[in-house]
């Protein structure tokens, strides 16, 4: 065993010595200052979340569909293509193509900013393929060892969390969001203002909260829509290795060898009842699209209280931009989830006001782009819920920042309260808590799928 450790040993010096790659280095160039500040702020959130996933595996909740974790979050600036952009991220983040960790419990053995070179044995310049193999041992669930660019090696053990695991939107498009019984990905304006580690707490058990409680809904749209998709898809796939191409390969044939009139025309009237066709085919996907979002509706409309609907109609208000439909059957649980992570907090020994701070703090910087903006009929319904546990007077207390009239903030206080914002608005204010030499990067983390 001492021959095998000491030539495991030797090979990973000699894998670091031998190395040929080159990696991106800060060379002092003028780089995009939106994305540069949309990266610090990615790296703020990855640090913040990642300590509070593994917390929450704490409370062992036998009542929610288990996934595994990892307790080290990593990223990577390998499929970055332009040059000036990976510069970007190494002053941002310190992070070049290498798998990067970005984010990591106190207890993983890793610190921000280590390199992983070796991943239970296997190595590969290609951070892509390290990428897949880190999300095969992360669905794995079992122990393995990791190796540092300093040669130090760690021995990972991935933890069980509640289904609904948490991912951040990419600094390219930071407003972004959406979710799902199995991934919900946040905005990055979350992390603007600073936040407790119970405030991160509510984020990560919330969202494991949207997946328990909305699961069923949206996995009942998901099967409508699969549905859908397929009908309309084997129609397209029909018609594009058809009769189109074949009477459009026809009439050029017969134009270019100047033949009769006839044939060319016999030939146009076939192209001309299969452009009907597609026009026919174009119909369908528009009574697909109608069918999608009258079943949405429905599901919402099954919802037990009224307060879902009217909870999701107001999220939806709030974002700018479109809302998937998806997100629009996962909206109806919010409210659910809010009540969901208020018990929970209390089973992880966490401030179960958490959720009342984050609106507030949020709110007041008017960050309203995101899901944890209480509007009225979210909070009139935690409000029933706290109040059957005597939390009534404090949630108004922390609602409203503690104010002595206790008026809690809500939206449409403020004139500004709903401006419209798209994909293309993508400069965020710099985050408030960020070193100067933190350490963080752009892939996301490997998740349990879309």
């Amino acid at each position: 065993m001492k021959y095998l450790s000491l030539a495991s040993l030797c090979s990973t010096i000699l894998l670091a010595a031998c190395s040929s790659t080159a990696y991106t280095v800060d060379d002092g160039r003028k780089v995009n200052q939106q994305l540069l500040t949309n990266i610090k702020l990615y790296g703020q959130g990855e640090r913040v979340l990642r300590p509070a996933i593994v917390r929450s595996a704490t409370m062992n909740d036998q009542q929610c569909a288990k996934r595994w974790e990892l307790p080290f979050s990593v990223a990577s600036s390998y499929l970055v293509e332009d040059k000036t952009d990976r510069v970007a991220w190494v002053r941002g983040l310190n992070v070049d193509e290498r798998l990067t960790v970005v984010g990591a419990a106190p207890a993983s053995g890793l610190a921000i900013g280590d390199k992983l070179t070796q991943l239970d044995g296997y190595h590969t310049d290609d951070s892509e393929k390290m990428l897949k193999k880190l999300e095969a041992l992360r669905e794995d669930g079992s122990a393995f060892p990791v190796v540092t660019d300093k040669g130090k090696t760690i021995t990972i053990n991935p933890v069980q969390v509640c289904r609904g695991l948490i991912r951040l939107a990419p600094p390219t498009a930071p407003y972004s969001q959406s979710f799902h019984w199995e991934k919900i990905v946040y905005p990055l304006e979350i992390f603007n203002p600073a936040l407790t580690e119970d405030e991160a707490l509510w984020m990560v058990v919330w969202g494991q909260g949207v997946s328990e409680e909305g699961g069923t809904r949206m996995k009942s749209y998901a099967a409508a829509r699969w549905v859908i998709d397929k009908t309309i898809t084997v129609a397209s796939l029909a018609m594009s290795g058809g009769a189109i191409y074949q009477a459009g390969k026809a009439a050029s044939t017969q134009i270019m060898a100047q033949a009769s009139s006839a044939a060319a025309q016999a030939a146009t009237n076939e192209i001309a009842k299969q452009a009907a066709t597609e026009a026919a085919k174009q119909a369908a996907e528009a009574a697909a699209k109608a069918y999608l979002e009258k079943t949405a509706a429905e599901i919402s409309k099954k919802v037990a209280t009224q307060t879902a609907s009217t909870v999701a109609e107001s999220y939806i208000a709030r974002e700018g931009f479109a809302v998937d439909l998806m997100d629009r059957v996962a909206a109806t649980s919010f409210d659910d989830a809010d009540a969901w992570a208020y018990t929970r907090m209390s089973q992880l020994h966490a401030d179960q006001m958490s959720g009342a701070s984050l609106h507030y703090k949020l709110f007041s910087h008017n960050y309203l782009h995101n899901p944890f903006i209480l509007d009225k009929s979210r909070l009139d319904s935690l409000n029933s819920f706290v109040k059957s546990k005597n939390g009534e007077a404090e949630l108004k207390s922390v609602i409203s920042g503690g104010q002595k009239d206790n008026i809690p903030l809500l939206v449409g206080d403020m004139p500004e309260a709903n401006p419209v914002k798209t994909y293309e608005d993508t400069m965020l204010p710099a985050a408030t808590t960020l070193p100067a030499d933190a350490t963080h990067a752009l892939l996301e983390m490997p998740d349990a799928g879309k």
